[in-house]
């Protein structure tokens, strides 16, 4: 099971993942696509795609945990939340090296960091090297949480906004 998660469709890879989708996973994986963005509800059905057109946190972050892998093609972007709730949830997660993702994930470690110019096929091979290789999925995931809790953690965030005020 794949989750996208992201209001902005377009510029978070929409198009992308959608061709991505239909060519190369729609027949082993299922794809749930979370988004407030109204142009999900013009995606044509398939029987392995779920559209969910929001949904409040709690049971986002419920969702998370019955996923294997988080993906987000992103054009452009500054560090959504959703990527860090995708680690804190130990979920691998394979995006596109745009923007702030690099400070979080880290190829071979939990998921993998795409290169900007990467094709479809190229996300195909690196999200079915992740399913085909059980030891590898739990080190990734292992390592999310780990991630997660070292890098994204309140305690975190808070010792860096002290040292930033030089409090």
């Amino acid at each position: 099971k794949l989750i996208f998660v992201g209001n902005n469709f377009q510029r978070k890879g929409g198009d992308f993942l959608l061709k991505l989708f239909n060519d190369y996973l729609s027949v082993n994986f299922q794809l749930f696509i979370i988004s407030k963005d109204p142009t999900v509800l013009d995606i044509p059905d398939h029987p392995n795609l779920t559209i969910i057109p929001g949904i409040p946190r709690e049971e986002l972050l419920n969702l998370y945990r019955e996923m294997d892998i988080f993906i987000l093609p992103t054009l452009r972007d500054d560090g959504g939340s959703a990527v860090c709730e995708a680690l804190g949830a130990g979920l691998p997660v394979v995006v596109r090296d745009a923007g702030a993702q690099g400070d979080w994930v880290k190829s071979n470690e939990n998921g993998m960091l795409m290169p900007y110019e990467s094709t479809e096929k190229d996300w195909s091979n690196a999200i079915n090297s992740l399913i085909k290789t059980p030891e590898q999925y739990a080190s990734y995931s292992e390592n999310s949480i780990l991630t997660a809790e070292k890098l994204l953690s309140k305690d975190i965030f808070i010792k860096k906004i002290l040292k930033s005020l030089s409090i």
